[in-house]
Parts: C-alpha cells; structure tokens; sequence
C-alpha cells in the first residue's frame, strides 16, 4: 500500500518510501489497497483501520511507523468490532474512536462507537448512552 505526504507549504504529493528492513516479528506486512479505511495519527505512527477492496471489508488494524517506514499488524484484545467500511475515526487522548460504517456480516449500517485504546491495543464497545473513557 503506498503512502504518500502532502506538502502543506507547495500542496504537493509526494510517494513516501516504505523501508524494506525487517520491523519486529511483523516484517512481512503490508496492507491491501482499499477505500471506505479511516486513519489516525498518534506519536510517530499513523493507524488504519478498516475500509475494503472490491472482494470483502477488513477489520484489522494496520500502522504505519513514520521513524521506520514500515508497516505492522499490532495485535490487539478485547471486545473488537466487526469489519465495515465508510465509518468515522477520529484520536482522544490515546484512543481511536470509531462511529458507524457499513458492516457486510450483518448486512447493515453500524450505529455503534468503539474506542481502541492505542497504548494497550485494547478495544472497548462504548454504550452512546454515556460510558466514559478515562
């Protein structure tokens, strides 16, 4: 999957190089093309998660390390949501929040919020209703 920066000072793209060193136990990882993803940036990582490609919707989390240029697949816990697309995210703190999308196992649109705690790797269903994250 290519990455690619904006410059914010001459509003160009430029392809951002992606390291071909081994990173971790994950060094063979790269995310497939897709549309529908959302993406956050935390510390000097950018994560993904989400979206799909014309076959099926994905429901793991990709990050990118802007120090290493290369990709993992952190491993993450609890209470995970189901792959879907066109949802929204966005960073609190040192959560990923996620709200709706189009979920292709139930064959609808989510109304659910989930946050994904980005220093535990740990998903948590958060009730609308108001359930507080710390």
């Amino acid at each position: 999957m290519d990455v690619h920066v904006l410059n914010t000072t001459t509003f160009r793209w430029t392809k951002h190089p992606v390291s071909d060193l081994p990173y971790f136990e994950n060094d063979d990882i790269l995310p497939y093309k897709r549309y529908g993803h959302t993406a956050v940036v935390y510390g000097d990582k950018v994560y993904i998660w989400g979206g799909r490609n014309d076959i099926a919707s994905d429901g793991v989390l990709f990050c990118f390390d802007t120090t290493w240029h290369c990709w993992t697949a952190p491993k993450t816990t609890g209470n995970i949501p189901l792959p879907r697309d066109g949802h929204t995210a966005c960073l609190w703190k040192h959560y990923m929040i996620i709200f709706g999308g189009y979920e292709e196992e139930t064959d609808s649109f989510a109304e659910s919020v989930y946050a994904l705690d980005l220093k535990k790797m740990d998903w948590s269903y958060i009730r609308t209703e108001g359930k507080k994250v710390d």
